[in-house]
């Protein structure tokens, strides 16, 4: 390897279509965001997805995925925003427009999987979508992002319309920066007060 461990990791997404990724320890849920989970749970506010309620311990302690598990990486698949489609008929998605998003994700990070074991050694497992894994969660620890007043992960400078995969690795990977959130947190919240005060105003009730 004759690169730094950061420097590869960036030369391995180079060419994906990858717009950004972060990376941190993977550890277990921290108990006051778990409890939080089990309490949205327990409100039904899953409305029926009976799969969300199964698999609380993975949930937890996420390296139960991959045993020996060490790493965890966030990654960030932009899909066409939906301003920028043609006007359509039909009320379909953005994100559900064109070839099923676990299919796209899952190939591009397999084969980003594949150099980091040849480059770390190590195991890999890719998770999309489908692994009791929480992606915003682990996105924000990571520091890919933040979650907005929409319940979305935002991407400073990039936005919210994105798919997420997760790539998690038995190798030790120096931890990405984790930006600090607040400032632009407390702007977009100013902002929306400024032209949605009303609406805001309920919101927060």
């Amino acid at each position: 390897m004759n690169c730094s461990p950061s420097q590869c990791l960036d030369n391995l997404f180079a060419s994906t279509a990858v717009a950004r990724y972060a990376v941190t320890r993977l550890e277990e849920v921290d108990d006051a965001a778990h409890e939080l989970y089990r309490q949205w749970i327990s409100k039904s506010y899953h409305a029926g997805m009976d799969y969300l309620e199964r698999y609380e311990e993975v949930r937890k302690a996420p390296a139960l995925l991959l045993e020996g598990a060490q790493s965890i990486i966030c990654c960030a698949i932009p899909y066409l925003s939906p301003h920028l489609l043609p006007p359509r008929k039909s009320k379909i998605a953005a994100y559900a427009m064109g070839t099923d998003y676990h299919e796209i994700v899952r190939a591009e990070l397999e084969d980003v999987a594949c150099h980091l074991r040849e480059t770390f050694g190590g195991n890999t497992r890719v998770c999309v979508d489908t692994a009791p894994l929480r992606e915003r969660y682990w996105a924000c620890r990571a520091g890919l992002g933040f979650i907005g007043l929409n319940n979305h992960l935002i991407i400073p400078g990039l936005g919210s319309c994105f798919f997420l995969g997760e790539i998690l690795t038995t190798a030790v990977l120096p931890a990405s920066p984790v930006k600090e959130m607040s400032e632009i947190v407390v702007t977009c919240f100013e902002y929306l007060l400024l032209i949605l005060p009303n609406t805001v105003g309920r919101a927060s009730k």
